[in-house]
């Protein structure tokens, strides 16, 4: 038994340490890209004047509120300011919606099933799975459109993750497009492991990326 609980003890800390990675990922690829648009913009507006001055300017302000609103998105993310709800599908809905505004992505949300209570630790898990996926799918997937569905039960919660991006081929290292997609797809699966739930990856080039997590209902 103590074997097993140094195992969990060890994988919980893997999982903290992969979302600060995570985290980091989000701060390069989103706020940190913007500011340093912002900088080269402040520079090419050295020695200009006029118009094309006041113009110039419109512009930088227009990147840094962007990079503002980005950081603020990311603020929330951490805060769980999503996660406030006791239900499991509002706060992945307004996620859904709040992503598909910031991003420019299509994502469709559908729910079959009833609701039933879920512990926190299940919340988190599917919630984070679902962030995870929707992460890949803006930074890497190339994709227009995603669908995301909730199965929902009296044993267990699923949910899949659908776009219709450039996809990859999974388990190979030199077609994925950095660490934070691997580190991204790794941390999804253990979130799913350390409640008994399972999640796969299913893809290959040009035919975009499907994730689906299914995690058991735990009672007590």
């Amino acid at each position: 038994m103590q074997a097993s609980d140094d195992g969990n003890s060890c994988s919980i800390l893997d999982l903290q340490e992969r979302e600060r990675l995570r985290i980091g990922f989000d701060l390069h690829d989103g706020p940190v890209q913007t500011m340093a648009g912002a900088l080269l913009q402040a520079r090419m507006l050295e020695g200009v004047e006029g118009e094309a001055l006041r113009s110039g300017l419109d512009e930088l302000r227009t990147t840094l509120t962007a990079a503002l609103d980005e950081m603020y998105a990311l603020i929330g993310d951490i805060g769980n300011r999503f996660l406030e709800s006791e239900g499991l599908t509002s706060p992945i809905e307004a996620y859904v919606s709040a992503f598909s505004s910031r991003s420019g992505i299509d994502v469709h949300f559908v729910v079959e099933g009833e609701e039933v209570p879920v512990t926190r630790s299940l919340r988190i898990a599917v919630f984070r799975i679902i962030q995870e996926a929707l992460s890949n799918v803006k930074c890497h997937s190339e994709a227009t459109h995603a669908d995301v569905r909730l199965r929902l039960s009296a044993v267990d919660v699923c949910c899949e993750v659908t776009d219709n991006g450039c996809g990859f081929t999974p388990g190979n290292g030199h077609a994925m497009r950095g660490r934070r997609e691997c580190y991204g797809l790794r941390s999804m699966q253990e979130r799913a492991a350390l409640l008994g739930g399972t999640c796969a990856i299913e893809s290959s080039p040009g035919v975009g990326t499907f994730v689906i997590a299914r995690i058991p209902i735990w009672r007590g």
